[in-house]
């Protein structure tokens, strides 16, 4: 029995300078509910206290009391949060986060500078995304790729294939996904506040579903029924394509699902693996080059504009639990 898991992952915050970050998420026992939360560190001292995030009360009510900042931890802690934080991904400038929940939401956080009057000040999500039905368990923002990696031949060839008309796509986009077998991208729109400040949220701009597996050739008329067991549809993971016009999704079904980010259709169902995937990356500066790995013990280097596999390697009966391309 898991008692208690903690994950932490060391981010590069580029502001106005260089800090580096640790996002620490707390997950409980299993037997008792999760505290549901999120802290950021500064690494460069172990007497810095984390900036604190906690999701808002269902009631609105403000956790917030006129005493000390120790108060408000108290109040936070003895806030009941029944849902885990699953995941997690930074935006490209470090300026917003994005984290997904047991509890079917996405929740969009600020990342901005420390208070030094208030440390330990409870922080609530900016924006919470509604439109999945089951745990949101990956999420990741558009436009973290270093464009400037690409090559001059990879550009040239690129140049003949239609762009996006609008060009916030590259920029801050969000996509999620879920095991109820969908992924959503949203997209960010400026919002005014009652008290007159600016901010952002994020609507959902596409619903990106799974379809369905291809049915295998049926039997000569005639012959044998065979009844076919319905196979899972939920999403393992999504990233996007290094220019941010395709998201890439690891299906349960063992496929990998592309769809154009620009419209959210389907563009291509690849089949290849034998067994679950849950390692799915992107070339480093080619944009149409991208890595599925599962537990069949397969990689394969897959061509998302042709939709076919450049190559396949297999080590056999080893289950592949993590990859990365190299940069």
């Amino acid at each position: 029995m898991l008692s208690r898991f903690s994950l932490l992952r060391s981010l590069m915050w580029k502001a106005k300078k260089e800090l580096l970050c640790l996002l620490y998420f707390s997950f409980s026992s299993f037997r008792s509910s999760d505290d549901g939360t999120c802290r950021i560190w500064d690494a460069r001292s172990s007497q810095c206290v984390p900036r604190v995030y906690s999701p808002r009360p269902k009631d609105n009510v403000s956790v917030r009391s006129s005493g000390t900042a120790a108060t408000n931890l108290q109040s936070s802690s003895n806030t009941s949060h029944s849902h885990q934080i699953l995941c997690c991904a930074y935006n490209a400038n470090g300026t917003v986060f994005v984290t997904g929940s047991s509890d079917t939401l996405a929740r969009v956080w600020s990342a901005c500078k420390f208070s030094p009057d208030h440390p330990e000040e409870l922080n609530h999500e900016i924006d919470t995304l509604s439109g999945h039905e089951n745990d949101v368990n990956y999420v990741q923002f558009s436009g973290c790729a270093v464009a400037s990696r690409s090559s001059t031949s990879d550009s040239i060839v690129e140049d003949c294939i239609p762009k996006f008309r609008n060009s916030w796509f590259s920029h801050d986009n969000i996509v999620t996904c879920s095991r109820d077998g969908s992924a959503i991208i949203w997209t960010p729109k400026p919002r005014k506040s009652s008290h007159g400040k600016h901010g952002r949220s994020w609507g959902k701009a596409y619903h990106l579903k799974v379809p369905p597996p291809p049915m295998p050739p049926q039997p000569p008329r005639g012959g044998p029924r065979q009844r076919f067991r319905p196979t899972p549809r939920g999403v393992n993971m999504i990233v996007w394509s290094l220019d941010n016009r395709f998201v890439l999704a690891a299906i349960m079904d063992c496929r990998i699902c592309v769809w154009n980010a620009s419209d959210g259709s389907l563009v291509h169902s690849l089949t290849g693996h034998a067994q679950s995937t849950y390692v799915l990356d992107v070339h480093p500066f080619n944009p149409r080059i991208a890595m599925s790995a599962g537990y069949d013990g397969k990689t394969i280097l897959w061509d998302i504009w042709e939709g076919i596999p450049i190559r396949t390697y297999d080590i056999g009966r080893f289950k592949l639990v993590d990859g990365k391309f190299s940069q």
